[in-house]
């Protein structure tokens, strides 16, 4: 079982991904939790931001919330 496992994850690699999710984008942060592995997260009145370990198929689904750099400095969460 473990083998078909590591097969499994090779068809869809875990990378870091940088997010900002405006305000209102809960479904967003669910789908985070639920599938990654979310490594800091920053709120600041914009909205949330966020680094987390993703597999490549929620990276797409996300990549309209995707950011490059650090995150900014506000109070981590």
């Amino acid at each position: 079982i473990a083998a078909l496992m590591d097969g499994m994850l090779d068809l869809d690699p875990v990378s870091e991904m940088r997010l900002h999710l405006p305000a209102g984008e809960g479904a967003a942060l669910h789908m985070i939790h639920e599938y990654g592995r979310p490594r800091e997260i920053r709120y600041d009145e914009s909205g949330v931001w966020v680094r987390a370990d993703l597999p490549q198929s929620i990276q797409r689904r996300l990549q309209q919330y995707a950011k490059r750099g650090t995150l900014p400095a506000t109070p981590l969460i």
